[in-house]
């Protein structure tokens, strides 16, 4: 038996539909934005009647099991309480095939925006128009970054001076603690700059979200061994600020 990804979606799907407690199946991630390749995991998710999560839960796993052993199950904490999500991978099959399975209650109050690059959908089944997209509030939009904006060159300078106090203290660990901050805000301003609609994606998809010259400066910042290497870092992310205010 040839277990790829069709046939381990198809079998979910033709598992899942039938069910009167189970009311949407979607994928995410590489499967919605059409850049599956040979590494990619399967990003599922799965709505359900509040008080059917386990029920769901079972029924996938048993599902997956069917098809052969599975050789790692392992259940993370989501930050929101009606979401569960779960990651299983089959015996046999290529090892960067994660199934990595989100099990939401019916009741969570969810859409997507319209246009927005990170909210791209593939839906498999949906029995009770679970699934609603709403357009997006461009000058809104614009607010919302404008101001995520100067919050961020607040925690810029701060976060700045905390790393430079470490580097003069030559404690390098200490230093690398705030500077990873700094990176992840940095990276932040980088985002609004050339990709507003996934600003909070952070390093994710950064190779073929940002310009060249945006990606290897961001890649520059993250390329270190000493502090000499953080201290020469700063200088050049103060260089790029200016272009990003």
């Amino acid at each position: 038996m040839n277990i790829d990804r069709n046939f381990i979606l198809r079998k979910i799907t033709e598992t899942l539909q039938p069910t009167n407690y189970v009311n949407a199946l979607w994928l995410e991630g590489a499967d919605s934005l059409g850049t599956v390749d040979q590494y990619s995991d399967i990003d599922l998710w799965v709505d359900v009647n509040d008080g059917n999560e386990q029920q769901a839960i079972a029924t996938i796993k048993n599902c997956l099991k069917e098809m052969a052993e599975l050789d790692f199950e392992h259940e993370a904490e989501h930050p929101h309480p009606k979401i569960r999500q779960l990651f299983f991978h089959i015996k046999g099959t290529s090892k960067f095939i994660i199934i990595d399975l989100c099990i939401q209650s019916n009741s969570r109050v969810f859409w997507f925006t319209e246009d927005k690059e990170g909210e791209k959908v593939r839906i498999l089944f949906d029995k009770k128009n679970v699934i609603a997209f709403k357009p997006m509030d461009k000058i809104e939009m614009g607010k919302e970054l404008t101001k995520r904006k100067e919050y961020l060159l607040g925690e810029f300078q701060i976060k700045k001076v905390d790393t430079e106090k470490e580097i003069e203290r030559d404690d390098y660990l200490g230093a690398l603690n705030f500077y990873i901050s700094l990176a992840e805000v940095f990276t932040e301003l980088v985002r609004i700059k050339y990709n507003p609609n996934k600003h909070e994606f952070g390093l994710k998809h950064a190779n073929r979200d940002l310009s060249v010259k945006a990606r290897l400066t961001v890649e520059k910042i993250y390329q270190f061994r000493s502090i000499r290497d953080l201290r020469q870092h700063i200088i050049l992310m103060d260089e790029t600020i200016g272009d990003l205010k």
